[in-house]
């Protein structure tokens, strides 16, 4: 689900909660929607966090870790 590659991404990128949102512009219980899949960013901030965190992406495609696709 988005809010579990959103989760996974953060974390792989060493950010807080606090930090996703503060380069967002929103507030953390924003993020911790997110997160908890109880919203789903709109496609700006969806954008943006692709940008912020670098894993999300392969999240996405179903890449597992991010790890998997720089071993290729």
């Amino acid at each position: 689900m988005l809010g579990e590659a959103i989760k996974k991404a953060r974390l792989e990128a060493g950010l807080t909660k606090a930090e996703v949102a503060r380069r967002l512009g929103v507030d953390w219980s924003t993020v911790y929607k997110w997160e908890a899949n109880l919203r789903t960013p709109e496609t700006r901030y969806l954008l943006e966090l692709m940008r912020i965190l670098p894993t999300l992406k392969d999240h996405l495609d179903g890449e597992g870790d991010g790890k998997e696709r720089a071993k290729r």
